[in-house]
This record gives structure tokens, C-alpha cells and sequence, in this order.
């Protein structure tokens, strides 16, 4: 039986994904991650950004307008090919306009160019902010990266803003623990603002779920109230049984992506990513 489960293991192991990391730790394999960069010339690059409605979108962001660079960047691209795609992705990537080079990417089907589709900007703040707050920047990074995709000026339509996706209340309350004046909206689309606060609610999530990632990650997602409302009633629970049987299907996907996304983050930082089974320890049942 153990033989089976070990070549089913082994079978998923190749994955670079929450499950894939999950059956490496089940065998002691080392991560699958390849990084396989998109290869491209001069030639193609210039194609691309030589198309005036391309040239329109980058004089756009030049000038902070990137709801009209994105209507022209989405005119551009609209009828391309695979290959053009993952030539754009690249150009954008260079602008540091990393929210479209990872949707563009997406477009393209090429998920193997991971300087593109995890890039690691704003890196002073992150560091500053987890530092003091004693996480690991890869954890931020992970949940910047699901939330955001590093666009500062992200709006969801419940009206979360910014780069880590603070609701105004919640920032209201995070201003207000820190000693800073109460917020403005349009406040939370200021990184360093935004990366001081939102690493602030991450770090309360770890303390009160005792710093399980998986559990302070679903209380990012869907409110600590609800996620004391997951935990088990009487036995504990394995920490992937528990994030499998998590009823909200978004906040299900979160906290895989967050945890497959912090490994990821810890090996483009240092090429050393820690195991996520040391990370999810069993839940124990609500006191």
C-alpha cells in the first residue's frame, strides 16, 4: 500500500504547485521548480513595442494614466498569438508594469518564466515591514502577489485598495493600533502606507491562530471570526485536510496559492524554500 501511495507521490511531485511541494514532502523530494525563462530577440522585442498603441500604453503609464494604458495595452494585444503574448509579457515586465506582465503571460499559456510571473518589487518596503514585524518577506510577498498581482492601485469590487488588499475599515483599525492618522482610500494605494498596515493584519492574523500560515491566511482571506468558526469541534485535524474541507471555495484556493506562493517566494530570495509540511502542523480543535 505505502509503495502505491509512494508512485502516486512521485507521479505529483513533478509539480510545481501546492500539491506538487505537498507529495515531495510526503517522499523527502527535493521542489520542482523550474525556472525556464522566456527566450526571445531583439527583433521580436521591438515588433511588439513598436506597435503605436503599445507605444500609446507605455507613454500612458509614463504619465500615471494606467486605466488608459490598459485599454490601449488590451486593444494591442487583443488578436495575438501564443508567441506574442509571452513577447509582451516580457516588455512589460521590463516596464515594471508586473500586474499585466502576469495576466499577458497567463494569455500566452507559458507559466515556466518565473522572473516574470513572481518578481519581487517594492522590495525595501517588504523587508522593512516584515522585519519589523518578524515574518518572512517571502509570506508578503505570496500574499501581495494573490491579492494584487504588485498593482498599488487595485480595487475590488467590495472596495479592498491596494497592494495587499486592505478593506478601508480594516485599515481604519490597523492606522489606529500603529498611531497613525485614519485613513483617506485613496491612501491604500500608497505602497509604503498600504505594506505597513496590511503586513500590521497578517502579523495579528499569525498571533492569533498561533502562527499557523494556513490559518492566519484564510482569516486574511475571509475574517478570523469565521475561520474560529472552521476550526474542529472535538480531535484535531491534519493542517491538509483542514484546508481541503474549508467551505468557501475562494478562500480554499487562497490558501493553497499562498502557501505554494511563499515557496516560491523563498527561492527566488534565497533558493532555499522550507517545507510546507512545517508549516502546516495539525489544527486544534476551538477552545
Amino acid at each position: 500500500m505505502q509503495s502505491d501511495a509512494n508512485v502516486i507521490y512521485q507521479s505529483i511531485a513533478v509539480e510545481r504547485s501546492y500539491y506538487g511541494f505537498l507529495a515531495a514532502d510526503k517522499i523527502a523530494l527535493s521542489y520542482s521548480i523550474d525556472d525556464v525563462p522566456i527566450q526571445y530577440s531583439a527583433n521580436e522585442i521591438d515588433k511588439i513595442a513598436q506597435i503605436p498603441a503599445v507605444i500609446r500604453a507605455r507613454e500612458l503609464l509614463l504619465v500615471n494614466q494606467p486605466i488608459d494604458a490598459r485599454r490601449e495595452w488590451n486593444y494591442a494585444t487583443q488578436n495575438f498569438t501564443e508567441r506574442q503574448y509571452q513577447i509582451a509579457a516580457y516588455l512589460a515586465h521590463q516596464w515594471q508594469w508586473h500586474d499585466y506582465a502576469i495576466r499577458t503571460i497567463a494569455k500566452g499559456n507559458y507559466f515556466d518564466d518565473l522572473t516574470v510571473r513572481f518578481p519581487t518589487p517594492f522590495d525595501s518596503l517588504v523587508n522593512k515591514y516584515s522585519a519589523q514585524r518578524k515574518l518572512d518577506s517571502a509570506f508578503v510577498y505570496a500574499i501581495i502577489r494573490r491579492e494584487s498581482a504588485f498593482n498599488e492601485q487595485a480595487r475590488s469590487p467590495v472596495g479592498a485598495r491596494g497592494l495587499m488588499q486592505l478593506m478601508p475599515a480594516t485599515a481604519k483599525q490597523m492606522a489606529k493600533i500603529l498611531k497613525l492618522k485614519s485613513p483617506r482610500r485613496q491612501d491604500l494605494n500608497t505602497p509604503s502606507f498600504n505594506i505597513n498596515l496590511g503586513s500590521r493584519y497578517i502579523s495579528d492574523m499569525l498571533n492569533i491562530f498561533k502562527g499557523h500560515r494556513a490559518l492566519a491566511s484564510a482569516a486574511y482571506n475571509a475574517g478570523p471570526h469565521r475561520v474560529k468558526r472552521w476550526l474542529p469541534e472535538d480531535n484535531e485535524l491534519p493542517a491538509d485536510v483542514w484546508v481541503d474541507t474549508i467551505p468557501f471555495t475562494e478562500t480554499r484556493e487562497y490558501v493553497r496559492a499562498i502557501l505554494a506562493y511563499t515557496a516560491l517566494f523563498e527561492w527566488k530570495i534565497n533558493q532555499n524554500p522550507s517545507r510546507l509540511s512545517t508549516h502546516l502542523y495539525p489544527i486544534l480543535p476551538a477552545r
